[in-house]
């Protein structure tokens, strides 16, 4: 069907992409019936003039949330907070500085690290006196026997 009408009735069909709920995108060719066009498994859609775009060769294609009967308008930005995408690359640089400047330059040394410092310095001191001990018998060892 979408084969037939996008090749022979293409000056009075329409392109309808409809954004599935798992994000997949499908496309079809639909002749409008009144406002509406009917997509066998997915239902009727609404046709708003104001919300058409033109694609490819002046072809007009409507946008669709499978959830929203209603076409996505998608040059409003009227719930988005508009941002140039040199000003968003600022924003993730200067965020990703911000996270590995504080990870690097921790404010508080926790509990835990003190008391793992703490060990190691007493088992540092403990081996350090043992291996001084164990030299000191090993010379008198050495000295005796010759």
């Amino acid at each position: 069907m979408n084969w037939y009408i996008k090749t022979f009735r293409k000056r009075v069909a329409v392109k309808i992409i409809v954004v599935l709920e798992d994000h997949r995108v499908k496309e079809f060719w639909r002749i409008p019936k009144g406002d509406t066009v009917d997509i066998a498994g997915y239902g009727a859609f609404k046709i708003d003039p104001d919300n058409i775009h033109l694609s490819g060769k002046n072809i007009p294609t409507y946008y669709y949330d499978i959830n929203n009967a209603e076409p996505l308008r998608l040059l409003v930005n009227e719930t988005k907070t508009y941002m140039s995408p040199t000003r968003y690359q600022t924003a993730l640089s200067s965020k990703a500085t911000k996270v590995f400047m504080d990870s690097a330059n921790p404010t508080a040394i926790d509990p835990q690290t003190i008391i793992i410092i703490v060990v190691m310095l007493v088992g540092f001191i403990g081996l350090g006196y043992y291996i001084t001990e164990e030299i000191g018998k090993i010379y008198a060892i050495l000295t005796t026997t010759t």
